[in-house]
């Protein structure tokens, strides 16, 4: 936010994206309270009614606008700027790579910075060849400390709600992520809505269980995240649309069911979606019927640093397409290119520019 303000004292226009239109709204309020009068900021997103769209676009383009924030509506080939010169991008992980280049593109010598608590493996690629610089906050004393990982199987479900129950009897809530909205055929896993209708009648029929995934409409959506923030939902079920922007200082419980079917990245930010309150211990469980997938989920539960899951995520899978889009495998080469290589190949053309100057 500073480095926006900074870009205005500069003459230049500054963009935030994010990817979904909570955290968005997260990142206009804190601007608007930082900043009062300082920095004239708008928010874009797909629900901006069009009148009010048409506006924002258009003083934009004049540059009447010093800092837009918004998700992918940004990217819409009618939003120009007057003299863009700052692009931050939040939680780097959940956009493509034409995305981030889509806004890049919007302005010539534009300044980037790239936010995310787990790096992309493509992002640390670029880090270790010397085309991102690296900056790195030191998370705050306790925070992630406090929470416990476990990796569980079908037989430990009952046991999981039966926690839940005395849990929340104590004053504290609960997340319970799927990875799919319904039940796909052909797909055994755990859908947000049939898990709903399961808890509400059976296991959690005496607390007050809320349903959220991302195709809601935002009003409804906004509601259900209001109610649970308000301590008037005691379980939220749902899908990784909670996977970033979410802080809830009650919530201690997080259970990621089918939990082999998400990216280490991404059960990483579910994880820290509790243990924000650092005197509530929390819990993350991570639920599989697959015990070989046993070995993966062990790596997130024995590592808290963000950093050092997406480098085990990355030496999995590699460390992305170099001459493609791809941010993740070996892409269109077919070579799982490692850090090891990509240090030392960085180390020899270094050594080879020294020797031609």
């Amino acid at each position: 936010m500073l480095t926006c303000l900074f870009a205005k004292k500069c003459n230049r226009q500054s963009a935030i994206m994010a990817p979904t239109e909570i955290l968005a709204r997260q990142h206009y309020r804190t601007a608007q309270t930082l900043f009062m009068n300082e920095l004239n900021t708008e928010l874009l997103t797909s629900s901006t009614p069009a009148a009010e769209k048409k506006r924002i676009i258009e003083a934009l383009k004049r540059g009447e606008v010093d800092l837009i924030i918004g998700t992918h509506a940004v990217l819409n080939d009618k939003v120009q700027f007057d003299n863009l010169g700052l692009i931050v991008i939040d939680e780097l992980h959940r956009f493509g790579v034409r995305q981030k280049s889509k806004l890049e593109d919007k302005a010539q010598g534009v300044d980037v910075i790239v936010m995310s608590a787990t790096p992309i493996p493509r992002a640390l690629a670029l880090s270790f060849y010397g085309d991102l610089d690296m900056s790195s906050l030191e998370p705050r004393a306790g925070t992630g400390s406090n929470i416990s990982t476990f990796v569980m199987g079908d037989d430990k479900l009952k046991g999981l709600y039966k926690f839940i129950n005395e849990r929340v009897s104590y004053g504290e809530q609960a997340y319970i992520v799927c990875p799919l909205v319904e039940d796909s055929e052909g797909l055994e896993v755990f859908s947000a809505k049939m898990l709903y209708k399961q808890l509400v009648k059976k296991e959690l029929a005496d607390l007050r269980v809320g349903l959220v995934y991302g195709s809601m409409k935002d009003k409804e959506k906004s509601e259900i995240m209001s109610r649970f923030y308000a301590g008037d939902i005691d379980v939220l079920v749902a899908t990784s649309v909670i996977e970033v922007g979410i802080d809830s200082q009650r919530a201690s419980i997080m259970a990621v069911m089918d939990s082999d079917r998400f990216g280490l990245a991404a059960l990483h930010q579910l994880r820290g979606r509790v243990g924000r309150n650092p005197e509530i211990k929390s819990y993350c469980f991570l639920h599989t019927s697959k015990a070989a997938e046993n070995v993966r989920l062990e790596a997130l539960k024995d590592n808290c640093d963000g950093f050092r899951i997406a480098e085990i995520d990355a030496d999995i899978r590699g460390y992305g397409d170099f001459l493609g889009i791809n941010q993740s495998g070996g892409g269109n080469l077919n070579i799982n290119i490692d850090k090891k290589l990509i240090v030392e190949s960085k180390r020899i053309a270094d050594g080879l520019m020294e020797e031609g100057e």
